[in-house]
C-alpha cells in the first residue's frame, strides 16, 4: 500500500468517527473500543463497556437464545 493510499483509508475512518456510531470487538466478542458517538447514542462511559461482552447490549433472554 503506498502512502497515499495509507493516508486516505485514514482519512475515511477519521471521517467515520466523527459521524457514525462505530464500536471495535475482538474475536471473542469483548468490547475494545467504543466512539464517542456509539457512547452518547447508548449513554454508556468508556469505562462500562471497554472489557465487556458485547451481549450486553441485548435482553438476556435473547443473550441466551439458539438466535444470538
Amino acid at each position: 500500500m503506498t502512502d497515499e493510499q495509507q493516508q486516505d483509508l485514514s482519512g475515511i475512518v477519521e471521517a467515520m468517527n466523527k459521524v457514525q456510531a462505530v464500536i471495535e470487538f475482538d474475536l471473542n466478542g469483548i468490547i475494545i473500543d467504543a466512539n464517542d458517538n456509539f457512547l452518547g447514542a447508548l449513554v454508556y462511559r468508556p469505562d462500562e463497556v471497554k472489557g465487556q461482552h458485547h451481549s450486553m447490549f441485548v435482553e438476556s433472554d435473547f443473550a441466551g437464545s439458539r438466535e444470538y
